[in-house]
């Protein structure tokens, strides 16, 4: 999260790890996740120059880079809608990082913003 001129906190980046096979009677030996991230280009500065070629070298990789935060948090929206995860781990997630989210959808106005959960709601919380 970056904060810009205004002092309101933004996302600039999301990064998800996900693990599909989970055996619940014992230990989960398939040691391959699935990750994707999310970056998108900050108001007023610049990427790295070469950004956007490490990226296209390296093949194992699965990052996307965005030219503002709506597109991001779509992006972020529609994967999290199709993966459909029976639980979400992140640091501080209900602290801060779940309000930011929904401040930023809110702010952006994005719709579908219900699909962060399994219920389609027409009032954010």
């Amino acid at each position: 999260m970056t904060r810009s001129q205004q002092n309101t906190q933004e996302i600039a980046l999301i990064s998800c790890i996900v693990q599909s096979k989970i055996n619940q009677d014992g230990p989960t030996r398939d040691e391959k996740f699935q990750s994707f991230t999310l970056l998108r280009k900050l108001d007023q500065q610049p990427l790295p120059f070469d950004l956007q070629h490490k990226v296209k070298q390296r093949r194992d990789t699965n990052i996307s880079i965005f030219q503002n935060e709506r597109q991001m948090l779509e992006t972020f929206i529609s994967k999290l809608h199709l993966i459909d995860p029976d639980l979400l781990v992140s640091h501080n997630l209900c602290g801060s990082v779940i309000e930011v989210l929904l401040a930023r959808i809110s702010y952006l106005r994005i719709n579908h913003w219900s699909r962060l959960g399994r219920l389609k709601r027409a009032q954010m919380p």
